[in-house]
């Protein structure tokens, strides 16, 4: 988060807070990626899909059985695409959408004209994902990877 998106949307919501007069806890809020602290540690995460496999060949579908042959983490640095577009977009459009959604409901229900800084709310999500996918870096660009687990399961009958 601090090395990939940091760097982009950081400075990105606190332009947007100020050109479409947003509150800073709204696009605070739009900057927190929950899913990221939902992410297992690799052992606690190697530990879950032993018992996994274990439990799938335990069950009705129990003709096979399915085991870990090989384990590890590794460190990758990803290229802008990969965790922008693929990864990053894919997985915060929905709740970029719905944060959006819930906070512009308010606006609209005052009918009030939107003035030049305001955005309509589809406006302020693309652009929202936009400058994720494509804003330079200020400075550099990720300088260390990301923690990734390798698991290779094999399928036994």
């Amino acid at each position: 988060m601090r090395e990939y998106l940091g760097p982009i949307l950081d400075p990105f919501l606190r332009s947007l807070a100020v050109v479409h007069n947003l509150s800073a806890d709204f696009c605070r809020s739009l900057g927190d990626m929950v899913s990221v602290e939902r992410l297992l540690e690799f052992d606690v995460l190697n530990a879950a899909l032993e018992r996994f496999c274990e439990q799938v060949g335990d069950s009705s579908y129990g003709k096979y059985k399915y085991s870990i042959v090989h384990s590890s983490k590794e460190e990758v640095i990803l290229d802008r695409d990969v965790w922008a577009k693929d990864w990053w977009i894919k997985q915060e459009k929905q709740r970029i959408r719905t944060a959006v959604a819930k906070h512009s409901r308010p606006t609209q229900k005052a009918s009030k004209p939107a003035t030049d800084a305001e955005a309509a709310p589809s406006n302020l999500i693309q652009e929202i994902l936009d400058s994720v996918a494509t804003k330079s870096y200020e400075h550099y660009g990720p300088k260390t990877g990301v923690e990734v687990g390798v698991f290779i399961i094999r399928k036994t009958a």
